[in-house]
């Protein structure tokens, strides 16, 4: 599956009762990981994205531990 970062940052908005904020502009390619290798080798993921996103939103309406360090979401020459 490929995943929309805007879209999951929207869902994840709404588990969260917020509107996410974006800034800049989308280009108009993307970058794609290719996880065929590792999916082959262990199989499906057993936990869904729904699933993660949840766990997520609970963590941070719980006042979760947060290490602080930014995401690179930006980041498009694949220096991180």
């Amino acid at each position: 599956a490929i995943l929309n970062v805007r879209e999951t940052a929207i869902r994840l908005g709404e588990l969260l009762e917020r509107d996410p904020q974006f800034t800049g502009t989308e280009a108009d390619d993307a970058w794609l990981g290719n996880a065929s290798l590792a999916l082959s080798r262990l199989g499906t993921p057993s936990t869904s994205l729904e699933t993660m996103l949840n766990w997520t939103a609970h963590w941070v309406k719980n006042d979760g531990r947060s290490l602080g360090k930014p995401t690179h979401f930006e980041v498009r020459d694949g220096k991180f």
